[in-house]
């Protein structure tokens, strides 16, 4: 595995992702609240020499989130 990777992917995946990352403390229902997360959030996952994951939620605006 190379040092750093980057993996894109569109919002059906990363929201998911940022709600387990997140150990369920993010909740993004767009049918509830109108909102989404926005083109610049997303998870960075960490993976060790080890092999040992750790995921973080990121966001690269203000807010993590897109409004009405």
């Amino acid at each position: 595995m190379k040092r750093i990777n980057v993996l894109v992917s569109h919002d059906y995946m990363v929201t998911p992702m940022a709600v387990y990352a997140s150990d369920k403390q993010i909740d993004l229902h767009y049918w509830v609240n109108h909102k989404w997360i926005n083109y610049l959030a997303g998870v960075a996952i960490i993976i060790d020499k080890k092999g040992r994951m750790t995921f973080k939620v990121i966001r690269g605006l203000d807010s993590g989130v897109l409004g009405q």
